[in-house]
């Protein structure tokens, strides 16, 4: 899967309430709420989940909570370059009805569908050696 480009993540990480870490089907996953203060009183977010595949540092998804410039609330999905409005409502939901309604957009994305059917490819265990062949004199 394709790195999130829109960076605005990172932000949002660091400078919102981080409400929840856990692990769901091999990805690791962490929900953010933005406050109401001064400092966010501007931003589109309400709530995040940022979905991370298991060893990358970007995360490769996110489903939001945002307003949108009519100020109606919106369930979003950003994935690499793109953003997609996936449903709208009448008013902002509780973080336990933002965190259902993500994980139900989570179970419908292909991306995850086609990750979740493809089996894991065997590793080899330590380095593998090339032989080489020279011709004899």
């Amino acid at each position: 899967m394709k790195a999130l480009q829109d960076i605005s993540w990172l932000r949002y990480l660091y400078t919102s309430v981080q409400r929840e870490h856990f692990s769901w089907r091999g990805l690791r996953i962490v929900t953010v709420m933005v406050p109401s203060s001064s400092l966010h009183h501007f931003e589109r977010f309400k709530y995040r989940m940022l979905v991370f595949e298991a060893a990358t540092i970007t995360p490769v998804l996110a489903i939001n909570i945002e307003d949108d410039l009519m100020g109606s609330w919106c369930l979003t999905v950003q994935e690499g370059d793109s953003l997609q409005v996936m449903q709208r409502l009448e008013q902002a939901p509780s973080y336990e009805g933002f965190r259902s309604l993500a994980l139900e957009q989570l179970e419908r994305l292909p991306s995850i569908i086609d990750r979740s059917s493809k089996s894991p490819r065997p590793r080899r265990a330590g380095k593998t050696a090339t032989i080489i062949k020279f011709p004899r004199p």
